[in-house]
């Protein structure tokens, strides 16, 4: 490895599996032989890449057989989850100094294209993958599909409700428009039967005067005598 280190210069190593070296000179040999690989390659400026197969009855816990976790920087964990009878991929951050990273377990997709993460999707506060999430994904579609034809149905009701309630605003105007015109032409047959009224007992008061100023006229009746001569 320094040979082809000092050979090739690279800017970037992969090990895959690291693990592996415990089985070719024990565990304390594998061991020392990768502290001088990570020792090697950050003086060099080079970053270097490990796998490392892990174990036991609880793959997710945190450790692995060379202890390379305790000096990396960052920390990558690949595990799979079964549920419901189905294996699904999952990748988490388990620690990455100086970066700030999630905290979630998100679902590894490998795909015919290429490889992917998957948003992360929860149920009653647990993460659910594969087919477990589309089903459920399938019933959250349908309940908000469910959800938006009831309130389409309610804005239909109420749109409906509103045209009522205006056509019935529209036909109370016309109604008040019509007793307002009534009242208007009954104001002014009053206005002008008052007027009528005024004018005819003013021509009666001028034909009094009238009267009253005449001067009186000699009478021209003769007198008659009844009986005698």
């Amino acid at each position: 490895m320094k040979r082809s280190i000092a050979e090739h210069r690279p800017l970037n190593m992969a090990v895959d599996p690291i693990s592996a070296m415990a089985k070719a000179g024990g565990r304390l040999a594998a061991q020392s032989v990768a502290d001088r690989l990570l020792s090697l390659t950050r003086a060099a400026g080079i970053t270097l890449y490990c796998t490392s197969l892990v174990g036991g009855d609880k793959p997710e816990a945190e450790a692995t057989d060379l202890s390379v976790s305790t000096i990396a920087d960052t920390w990558i964990h690949l595990s799979y989850l079964i549920n419901a009878g189905e294996r699904n991929r999952a990748l988490s951050v388990v620690k990455s100094r100086g970066t700030g990273h999630s905290r979630q377990v998100r679902e590894l997709i490998l795909s015919d294209e290429g490889i992917s993460l998957a948003d992360v999707f929860s149920v009653g506060g647990e993460v659910v993958m594969g087919t477990l999430r589309w089903e459920r994904e399938d019933a959250a579609r349908a309940e908000r599909e469910k959800v938006r034809a009831d309130w389409e149905r309610r804005a239909h009701e109420l749109e409906l409700t509103r045209a009522e309630a205006q056509a019935r605003i529209a036909a109370i105007q016309r109604e008040l428009d019509a007793i307002e015109a009534e009242h208007l032409l009954l104001e002014q047959e009053r206005e002008a039967g008052e007027a009528g009224f005024q004018d005819r007992r003013d021509g009666l008061r001028s034909l009094r005067r009238a009267d009253a100023d005449r001067p009186e006229e000699p009478s021209s009746d003769k007198g008659i005598k009844v009986g005698g001569n």
